[in-house]
């Protein structure tokens, strides 16, 4: 599923807890070898005295730590049963976003894991970098909030029966060993018609719901994964009801496209908020291939 991992580095304190999610997802999403990365923030532009110099030419001195996280790895790797996962580790100048943009593309990185402060009164606590990245890479990405702890014995994914939440719920059920994929439903959105009530209204979308999610997820699970379990919730606030449900997860599961700068200007990112406000590790799933089914495609590597 994830057989490469980029791990974009801040050498602080909420690195240990990325290398201990990329170990945990060692073990069931078919990792074979994890970069770890850090880029020494330099804008070209913000900085005249390079004098023009291309920031990509410029190679800094390695940072101190960089080597012993990479170290710290492995003997985790190796404490876990898995030395078999290479690790290597690049640094290099720039814009962080466009240069990790850039190392995933060339290392053709699965899944991008990276970390973000604690959220809190309802706001997102993103860096500016993790932010972009979350955005606008054309790939997967897991974020782990500070002081959160991947487990997979707890996976939860919101859906909303689209197409690509429904595949996302599937691709869960390839990583967690008990995974509940929760329905956030506003009746109000629903009820154009007159003559119906409210309670009907419900109970037709309770059945409706059910239905498709026997047919369009319990019958195409892929042999081995786990069963999911359908939650659903009613609300008048979608977004924060689905952040209750995931409360305490050992992960939280969304599905996105990528989008490009105007669609997000023009409407948002449920999955980013998500990823913003959450106190669990967020995966956001989305495939690196428009050809290829999504599902299928996280199937095939």
């Amino acid at each position: 599923m994830f057989p490469t991992l980029l791990i974009p580095l801040a050498l602080d304190v909420r690195d240990p807890e990325l290398l201990a999610a990329a170990v945990t997802l060692a073990g069931t999403a078919g990792v074979r070898s994890i970069h770890l990365v850090y880029v020494h923030a330099m804008d070209v532009v913000g900085n005249p005295l390079l004098g023009g110099i291309p920031v990509e030419t410029f190679t800094p001195a390695a940072p101190e730590g960089l080597a012993g996280l990479a170290d710290d790895l492995r003997e985790r790797l190796t404490a876990a049963g898995h030395s078999d996962v290479s690790v290597h580790r690049h640094h290099m100048a720039g814009r962080p976003h466009e240069r990790i943009t850039a190392l995933a593309g060339e290392i053709d990185a699965d899944l991008l894991i990276f970390g973000r402060l604690r959220a809190g009164d309802g706001h997102e606590a993103w860096g500016a970098h993790a932010q972009l990245l979350t955005r606008y890479a054309h790939r997967s990405v897991l974020v782990v909030p500070h002081g959160s702890t991947l487990t997979l014995n707890d996976v939860r994914v919101g859906i909303d029966f689209s197409p690509r939440s429904l595949e996302a719920c599937k691709a869960a059920c390839l990583l967690g060993k008990e995974v509940k994929a929760i329905y956030s439903m506003n009746p109000d959105e629903g009820i154009t018609h007159s003559g119906i009530t409210v309670e009907e209204f419900v109970a037709r979308l309770r059945t409706n719901a059910a239905q498709q999610f026997n047919d369009e997820v319990l019958t195409e699970l892929a042999p081995g994964a786990s069963t999911p379990s359908l939650v659903m919730l009613e609300t008048d606030n979608v977004i924060d009801t689905l952040l209750g449900a995931l409360h305490g997860a050992g992960l939280a599961v969304v599905a996105s496209r990528g989008m490009t700068a105007m669609a997000s200007m023009l409407l948002g990112s449920t999955a980013q908020e998500i990823a913003g406000r959450a106190d669990a590790p967020v995966l956001i799933l989305r495939s690196k291939g428009e050809d290829m089914g999504f599902f299928a495609s996280l199937l095939s590597r």
